[in-house]
């Protein structure tokens, strides 16, 4: 329209400002409050690729591997986020070494503001993980054993792409709707298939 105007009228470009219309993001998503602050924080309005993996800080759940997709998809210049929902359990051991694991791969692999472990901050509700698949473009669940696989059918209902693991549990709740990787299949290679999706 402002082109025909301008044209219509025989007037320079600077003689005709365009406001356009505006949406509140927040209001039409119905993010929380607490993942709104998030999304502001860290720019996932601006990023290329949101992950969502949301996991308690369990091994099975294979959080290095989400990390070293992130990596990989950060290889090309490409400006992405891995948003981890769960946080070390302190009465687990394992859990707690797992975690400082996880940190210190983070670090090695310089994605400090790439890769977060939200529930670090408090436990994330329902409603604040509803708000997380509103604002994803992925699902990265790439667990060793799973008892069910939960994400896989919260993520489908969002209209959120899903990327997992290919084990028995995944593949009964993912059937079409899920691309699987084997677990010794690369990290770029996987990234490979998100970017491609």
């Amino acid at each position: 329209r402002r082109r025909q105007y301008l044209d219509l009228l025989r007037l320079p470009d600077s003689a005709c400002a365009v406001v356009p219309n505006g949406i509140d993001v927040t209001s039409i998503l119905q993010l929380t409050p607490r993942i709104a602050s998030l999304a502001d924080d860290l720019r996932l309005w601006d990023r290329d690729y949101v992950l969502l993996h949301p996991a308690r800080v369990l091994r099975r759940k294979n959080i290095e591997l989400t990390i070293r997709i992130t990596h990989a998809l950060r290889e090309p210049g490409l400006d992405v986020v891995s948003l981890i929902t769960g946080a070390p359990d302190p009465h687990n051991a394992d859990g707690l070494a797992y975690a400082g694991e996880l940190r210190a791969l983070i670090n090695d692999l310089h994605l400090s503001e790439s890769a977060r472990f939200l529930g670090e901050a408090g436990t994330l509700d329902d409603d604040d993980v509803r708000s997380l698949y509103a604002l994803s473009d992925a699902l990265v669940f790439p667990s060793t054993s799973e008892g069910f696989g939960l994400p896989i059918l919260e993520a489908t209902l969002h209209g959120v792409p899903v990327f997992c693991s290919d084990i028995a549990a995944h593949r009964e709740v993912g059937q079409s709707v899920a691309t699987f990787f084997d677990l010794d299949e690369s990290p770029a290679l996987i990234a490979a298939r998100v970017m491609e999706h």
